[in-house]
């Protein structure tokens, strides 16, 4: 009977609050299918509660996290799929790539940089309401990095002496 109310109170405390990262369970989270080769599907499900904010925060830093936990430098998206209005899910089919591929996205994304950027929001200091969803943010890790040094347009051409 303890056991029963336990899992009771547990479940509706769970119900009121949007999804936190983590493999999928009841409240949602992600889930990974490795499809052929280099080549998986990456799945980050809400709940009623969970933003498009979070859910596309979680679903990118799942797929840095991947890319880096099978030794890889980066991911390619090959498809993007966002379902659902009141439970919105991210959807995707990604390339996991290794070397020095520039982090270009749409194309290319660069697992550190993606990572870097989106583990912050994992900690409840990023959370922005009371059912725990990321606040809004500019992702910089969706443009491409700029070089260190741009090029010098105007490249001095030496004068001929008379």
């Amino acid at each position: 009977m303890l056991k029963r109310l336990g899992a009771v109170l547990i479940a509706a405390a769970l119900s009121g609050c949007a999804t936190s990262y983590g493999s999928h369970g009841l409240s949602g989270g992600y889930e990974v299918v490795h499809l052929e080769g280099d080549i998986y599907r990456v799945n980050f499900a809400g709940n009623g509660f969970t933003n498009r904010e979070t859910v596309q925060t979680f679903w990118y830093h799942r797929a840095s996290e991947l890319a880096i936990e099978k030794g890889f430098t980066g991911f390619q998206i090959l498809n993007l799929t966002v379902l659902g209005q009141s439970r919105i899910s991210y959807e995707s089919d990604i390339r996991l790539v290794k070397g020095n591929y520039p982090h270009t996205p749409p194309v290319y994304f660069d697992a550190k940089v993606v990572n870097a950027a989106t583990a912050p929001y994992l900690s409840k200091d990023k959370q922005c309401d009371a059912y725990g969803n990321v606040c809004p943010h500019l992702k910089r890790f969706l443009q491409p990095v700029k070089p260190a040094t741009p090029p010098n347009p105007k490249v001095a051409v030496p004068q001929r002496q008379a």
